[in-house]
């Protein structure tokens, strides 16, 4: 197809050659910073230079650097530390005003990218023509979160630790100034993300410099406990363990001069060196990003939103009912589909047996952080649950990483004057019986997603109709009701909650698993430290 048949987006920083499909007008691979190399390694983003050069807009730019894992399918894309690239699905170009919905994908901070099947738009777009959906990479890992200050010069790259907050900032003004050109309203941004990025999306409802960027905020199964302060960590710092001391020395780099200079390839390879001892890689260190301080995320996040900070930022926050059995198909990091079936249950079994001993350290891990007065409410949430020891550990991390931080998100942001909406996603994967309602398996769902079964299975498509619906809805009005069920908002009094249903059906509860709640109340405030193999 010649580039005269084809939709050309004309933005400041070039014009881009799309491609339509299925009714939909689709750009992949449109820069929104100039290339964070060179001097630029390790810096804020910048503004891309004015442009009206023709580029190709068909393949999605680079995913940040990471090493292959067959649960992120991004991962098997392309990769370079050059990936401050962004998607645009929209209908046309000649209906004006359209919301935009701005999707920040997940991977732990240090893994995936806008080029997972999983987050495309196309399909919600499909759905809702009266949308435009854009997806965002960022700087991950190394380059995004790494702290460089026990490196000599470090202090000159404060930023480190926070560098894909400033990523994705960047590119929501990228979006915002150049909204008209693709039928955009640049005053109605609803950003959502899925773990990491639903982490990230909290992070930025709170954090300075965000003023009049976005509208709306919808993060799923991730907020901001998974961040941390210079204090929490400090001990682990005194040690000389961190991911940029390890990393310089793996590369025998002396100082940020030298790290700067250092081929992206070299750097690649330190950073996924296995280790013959532990037999794992820098590339699997956790980072967060950090908040104080020096950090754009306030130092106590809920404060800010209970003073008022962001009560203009209408607000959806929920996670799944079975987050951490997502991590049991990791443990051996082997995709089996198409492997014969004796085969699939031996790895199976395996994966079981190993995550049943990483969970019991996770809530070991848990009992050594808290009060003995804590350890009692745990003892007695695990004496209220009548199944094997390996689902009552993973019943009790999902609450304390997951449900109860995003429960007490809701409600702060509520008190201070935030009008928020909270929801619990119970319908199960077809997968396996014992995967559940695990992690990401509601991502499919709110994009309309029906070809990503790599987590739901089989997708209930009435339920995708539901959920896809309130999640448009909420960005064109801020209200997620749809024509099926009026879903009220979450308040300190009543806890309002929507439950999509195991049975397919959306339905309003009140306080969802207030005991549950009460008892663990203390995680709303846990340190991240324990969640390290989040």
């Amino acid at each position: 197809m010649s580039n005269t048949t084809r939709p050309i987006l004309k933005c400041r920083n070039g014009r881009f050659a799309g491609e339509e499909k299925n009714g939909v007008l689709i750009f992949k691979g449109i820069p929104f910073a100039k290339p964070p190399v060179g001097n630029l390694r390790w810096r804020p983003p910048q503004p891309p230079e004015d442009s009206d050069e023709l580029f190709e807009a068909i393949e999605f730019g680079a995913s940040g650097l990471q090493y292959e894992c067959y649960s992120e399918m991004a991962s098997q894309n392309r990769k370079s530390e050059d990936c401050l690239t962004l998607n645009i699905w929209t209908a046309d170009f000649e209906t004006k005003k359209k919301p935009i919905m701005f999707y920040i994908h997940g991977g732990g901070f240090t893994f995936g990218g806008s080029a997972d099947p999983l987050y495309s738009g196309e399909f919600l777009v499909r759905e809702h023509k009266d949308i435009v959906m854009i997806s965002t990479n960022y700087r991950i890992g190394m380059m995004g979160f790494m702290d460089l200050s026990g490196i000599p010069g470090g202090e000159d790259y404060p930023e480190g630790p926070y560098l894909a907050l400033l990523d994705l900032i960047q590119s929501l003004k990228w979006v915002k100034e150049n909204a008209d050109s693709f039928g955009g309203d640049p005053d109605n941004i609803t950003i959502f993300g899925e773990s990491a990025g639903g982490t990230l999306v909290s992070s930025l409802l709170v954090a300075d410099g965000t003023e009049g960027l976005f509208k709306r905020v919808i993060a799923h199964s991730g907020t901001i406990n998974l961040t941390y302060t210079e204090e929490d960590l400090t001990a682990e710092r005194e040690k000389g363990i961190s991911m940029a001391q390890c990393l310089a020395a793996k590369t025998g780099a002396k100082n940020m001069d030298e790290l700067v200079a250092m081929p992206a390839d070299k750097l690649f390879e330190a950073y996924t060196e296995i280790d013959e001892e532990t037999g794992l890689c820098l590339n699997d260190t956790y980072t967060m990003p950090l908040r104080g301080g020096r950090s754009p995320i306030p130092e106590n996040p809920y404060e800010a939103l209970e003073k008022g900070k962001a009560k203009d930022v209408d607000l959806i926050i929920g996670t799944v009912a079975d987050e951490w059995r997502y991590w049991v198909t990791l443990m051996n990091d082997v995709d089996i589909t198409g492997l014969p079936e004796e085969k699939q249950a031996e790895i199976i079994e395996q994966d079981l047996a190993m995550y049943e001993q990483f969970i019991g350290w996770q809530s070991k891990a848990l009992y050594d952080f808290v009060s003995d007065e804590e350890k009692a409410a745990i003892d007695k949430f695990m004496a209220g649950m009548d199944d094997e020891q390996v689902w009552k550990d993973t019943e009790l991390q999902n609450e304390v990483a997951f449900r109860i931080p995003s429960v007490e998100f809701a409600y702060r942001h509520a008190l201070g004057g935030g009008r928020t909406y909270m929801y619990l996603f119970e319908k199960r994967s077809t997968l396996y019986d014992w995967l559940g309602a695990c992690h990401a398996v509601e991502v499919a769902y709110a994009l309309h997603n029906l070809e990503a079964t790599q987590f739901a299975g089989e997708i209930d498509k009435d339920l995708a109709d539901g959920m896809c619906s309130a999640w448009t809805n909420f960005a064109r009005t801020g209200d997620p009701s749809t024509d099926k069920v009026q879903w009220t908002g979450y308040g300190p009094e009543t806890r309002d909650t929507m439950i999509f249903g195991n049975d397919g059906i959306m339905k309003m509860v009140q306080d969802q698993k207030k005991e549950q709640r009460e008892l663990l109340a203390f995680a709303s405030y846990c340190s991240p430290a324990y969640v390290a193999g989040i």
